[in-house]
C-alpha cells in the first residue's frame, strides 16, 4: 500500500469510527461496508486507482469494488450523512497530501 491509499484508509477509519485493520477484513458490519465503499470511491474517483488495485488492498475482487462504489453513490442520495462522511474523508486526505507536497 502506498502513501495515498494509506492516507485514505487512515482518514476513512478515523471519520467512520472503525479500526483501519478491519476495513479489509471479511467482516460484514455495516460501518465497515460503508468504510470500504468510501475508501474505494475516493481512491477510484479522485486518485485514479483501478478497481483491481483497490480490490487488492481491500482483499476483494474488482466487481465487488464496482458494486461498493455504485451502491455508495445511491446511498448518498438517500442518506446525506454518508455524503458528509465521504466529504470529510476526502477533505482530510486532500489537505494532508497537499501539505506533504507543499
Amino acid at each position: 500500500m502506498d502513501l495515498i491509499t494509506r492516507t485514505i484508509l487512515g482518514y476513512t477509519a478515523e471519520v467512520v469510527g472503525v479500526n483501519p485493520d478491519h476495513i479489509a477484513s471479511p467482516c460484514r458490519k455495516r460501518e465497515l461496508i460503508i468504510a470500504r465503499a468510501i475508501f474505494a470511491d475516493i481512491a477510484y474517483t479522485k486518485y485514479r486507482y483501478t478497481y483491481a488495485q483497490i480490490g487488492r488492498i481491500l482483499h476483494r475482487d474488482h466487481s465487488s469494488v464496482i458494486h461498493a462504489v455504485r451502491t455508495l453513490a445511491n446511498d448518498c442520495e438517500q442518506r446525506p450523512e454518508l455524503k458528509h462522511l465521504h466529504r470529510q474523508v476526502f477533505n482530510k486526505t486532500a489537505d494532508y497530501l497537499q501539505r506533504l507536497e507543499g
